[in-house]
């Protein structure tokens, strides 16, 4: 709780953001995400009652809408892969820099994609490994002759 309301503190002393809303865990953030319809969800992985990934494909589902950027300290393959396929629209880490922070919800909000430098070449990587190949050729299925 007190990381949370530190972050609202930082966000709401620059004059481009306003905090619509505060969630503690993952059901009551799906749950405002669709109420309050936010121009970015900025939310962990870690959450009760509905880990991050969950919470973002159903806020995904509910409001198709919404951008959504986590704030994290999960820098794994596996997780940053995951969410990023749930739908999320940026990948931050917590140790990035508050100005990282703020490029990457500006960038959210304006419909781009954001990774933290953190982790830009882990996700490269695994792209040119192949995870990234496996839904090109999924997508190339569909084209006819």
């Amino acid at each position: 709780m007190i990381h949370r309301k530190a972050l609202a503190a930082l966000l709401e002393n620059q004059d481009r953001y306003v905090i619509a809303g505060e969630a503690s865990d993952g059901l009551e953030t799906v749950r405002m995400s669709c109420d309050l319809i936010p121009d970015v969800v900025l939310m962990d992985l870690s959450m009760p009652k509905m880990n991050g990934t969950e919470a973002i494909i159903e806020i995904k589902k509910q409001c198709q809408n919404s951008r959504i950027l986590v704030l994290t300290d999960h820098d794994n393959d596996e997780m940053i892969f995951e969410t990023l396929r749930a739908g999320a629209s940026g990948y931050i880490l917590k140790d990035d820099t508050e100005t990282e922070l703020m490029n990457a919800i500006d960038a959210v909000a304006s419909g781009k994609t954001y990774l933290s430098p953190g982790i830009s070449s882990t996700v490269i990587d695994g792209y040119l490994k192949g995870s990234g190949v496996d839904r090109i050729s999924t997508s190339l299925q569909g084209l006819t002759t």
